[in-house]
């Protein structure tokens, strides 16, 4: 039965959805280039955050950046020390990253946190506020509060 044979699948089905960036020219590989970076920066805007791994290589991809190099000789000592400290920050940022938050933790956390519907009654608790301080104004068993205690001892 010829006809129930299922076809091979098509090569652009199975391609996974990465980035291209060995496209035939130069023109299309920045073009490739900057749509994958508009796709990261609207995941972002809508509320999806990139996995542990994807932000280790953003941050790798971070360090090689020639202003993050301390040997760069415009630089004075303290640029070169303020360097050397955002290196040092984001390298321990990455094993921050990489050893407490290996199953994404941190990201789960903020997308509930981000989704969570919290409602509050503040009509209740204006009122709980006006009953806890006209209560601590009458004072402890008709003792009188500290503030006129240290207005007896703070008079001239």
């Amino acid at each position: 039965m010829l006809w129930f044979r299922s076809s091979p699948p098509r090569d652009s089905d199975t391609r996974p959805l990465l980035a291209d960036y060995d496209a035939a020219t130069t023109l299309q590989s920045e073009a490739a280039a900057k749509l994958h970076t508009y796709q990261m920066i609207r995941a972002l805007s809508k509320g999806y955050y990139p996995s542990t791994e994807q932000l280790i290589v953003h941050l790798r991809v971070l360090l090689s950046v020639d202003l993050l190099n301390p040997t760069n000789a415009q630089l004075s000592a303290d640029g070169r020390r303020l360097v050397r400290h955002m290196r040092r920050l984001i390298e321990e940022l990455i094993e921050f990253l990489r050893d407490k938050n290996s199953e994404d933790q941190i990201q789960e956390f903020l997308w509930c946190v981000t989704r969570a519907q919290i409602r509050l009654d503040v009509g209740d608790m204006m009122q709980r506020a006006e009953r806890a301080k006209a209560g601590a104004d009458v004072g402890v068993g008709g003792f009188p509060s500290p503030l006129m205690i240290g207005g007896f001892f703070f008079k001239k």
